[in-house]
């Protein structure tokens, strides 16, 4: 271990401090982190299909599927599910971080780690199952393993195979890891004091790495979900790049640094100018062309996204920006200060970022509070299944209700209600869901129609011998 590692223990100790905190927020707000959107929609399906329900080949979301799975098989309470299902998440994150810390003893990696999951995060702490948190995961965890095998001087054959699956299965997790994997990989080998491997080890790897990239690249062309999202970064012409910057998703993010994202801007800067200072001119141009290229690709890829777009959902895009700002200064500013001094600084960027998610909480517990209100309405008038036609307010305080009728299941499931209530919101010219829902056997879940005789009775109970009522939502709520 050299000096710049044991100088940041006690900052790193810190880094897995704000980690713990946010696992406990995950405890404190699991129904706004569980009945909202993508884990909803998981959860139900895992616990309905007693299966894995793994989408667009994104293999490493298994880790935390693998709880309402294992509970299902168990036949443990719904209730107890969904919290452990809130929790394995940033349990996996913690996992990986204290095995950075305790085992491998890489410091400077889990302050980078938690970092990620501060930085540029608000709004997008509450949207659980994008699987791009779990790939960063993976990816701190295949960094630091080649690492300590390294250190603990394994047969290089074991070092690869290890380094390959789990680069494969950081890959195959989200299409994004790719860009910070290849940034931290390049800094890392850049970096003068890491001269651990040598010129033969660095080109296997990088070969190895590249093949897993290029294979994950032909593999999601064709999905109906990541290909849609690659087609600006394989479809653009010299002038796309060159107006980049004044595209909507810029400027909005842009703005967004002054706001919200400002402690990262001051990383970003004490990281570039550690390095100038230092000498370290290809770690100086890589950052800074590594800066400029995330933006390049989020432009390329939600130009015309703007302020109204949901905030949970482009902030996660923009996450991973987190590793480029942390490195440089984990790397080389953190080290010139006192170990008091770094704890210090450490502390005051996480309290500060902590305190930022804490800010949002409130616009996911309205969501809980308004899915409760109706469910006691609906109580009151004996309505099991309900559609509602929402105004324009109430969409937008929900940030989105596709994921409503999961939601609602879950929730009701959960209360012990029998038969569970359900409910959503549909538009009031989709007369053909609105016909569709008139039918008994109706169960609307999220972008279909459930049939009856695929609903695992173990957890669920929903009434098929009435059709849904269907109102305004201010007839419901007067």
């Amino acid at each position: 271990m050299d000096v710049n590692e044991r100088s940041l223990k006690r900052p790193a100790t810190v880094a897995l401090a704000a980690m713990v905190v946010l696992l406990v927020g995950a405890l404190v707000w699991y129904k706004e982190r569980v009945f909202f959107a993508d884990a909803s929609f998981v959860v139900f399906n895992v616990l309905n299909y007693k299966r894995f329900y793994i989408q667009e080949h994104r293999l490493g979301s298994f880790i935390t599927q693998m709880v309402p799975l294992i509970g299902q098989k168990l036949n443990a309470p719904i209730k107890s599910i969904l919290i452990a299902y809130s929790l394995s998440f940033n349990i996996f994150y913690l996992a990986v971080s204290s095995c950075l810390y305790y085992v491998y003893r890489q410091y400077r990696l889990t302050i980078v780690m938690a970092l990620y999951y501060l930085l540029f995060v608000t709004s997008s702490y509450f949207w659980t199952n994008n699987e791009i948190h779990q790939a960063v995961a993976w990816l701190f965890l295949t960094i630091g393993t080649m690492k300590y095998l390294q250190q603990r001087r394994v047969r290089f054959s074991m070092q690869y195979l290890l380094f390959f699956v789990l680069a494969a299965i950081t890959v195959s997790t989200h299409f994004i890891v790719i860009i910070p994997f290849v940034f931290l990989w390049v800094f890392l080998l850049m970096n003068d004091e890491d001269e651990a491997m040598s010129l033969r080890q660095k080109s296997i790897y990088s070969v190895l790495l590249i093949a897993v990239i290029a294979t994950k690249f032909i593999m999601s062309i064709s999905q109906p979900y990541d290909g849609v999202a690659l087609h600006g970064v394989t479809h653009f012409s010299l002038k796309d790049i060159l107006l980049s910057w004044r595209t909507p998703v810029i400027n909005v993010f842009i703005k967004r640094c002054f706001t919200l994202y400002w402690p990262a801007i001051i990383v970003l800067l004490a990281g570039l100018w550690s390095l100038y200072k230092t000498g370290n001119k290809r770690l100086l141009a890589w950052t800074i062309t590594s800066w400029v290229g995330y933006g390049i690709v989020m432009s390329l890829t939600y130009g015309g996204y703007d302020a109204d777009f949901a905030l949970f959902h482009i902030e996660s895009e923009w996450m991973s920006l987190g590793i480029i700002c942390a490195m440089p200064f984990v790397f080389y500013f953190l080290p010139r200060l006192k170990p008091a001094i770094a704890t210090i600084t450490v502390a005051i960027i996480m309290v500060t970022r902590l305190g930022y998610i804490y800010a949002y909480a409130a616009e996911y517990e309205w969501r809980t509070e308004f899915k409760e209100k109706v469910f006691a309405e609906m109580k009151e008038r004996g309505i099991t299944k309900l559609a509602l036609y929402a105004d324009k307010d109430i969409r937008k305080r929900l940030m989105l209700d596709w994921s409503l009728p999961n939601e609602c299941i879950l929730m009701s499931a959960m209360n012990g209600d029998k038969p569970q209530r359900t409910f959503c919101i549909i538009d009031s010219g989709d007369n053909a869901k609105r016909d569709a829902l008139l039918k008994p056997s109706a169960i609307s879940i999220s972008f279909d129609m459930l049939v009856p005789e695929n609903l695992n009775r173990q957890y669920f109970d929903i009434d098929t011998s009435t059709p849904y009522t269907i109102m305004p939502y201010t007839e419901l709520i007067k």
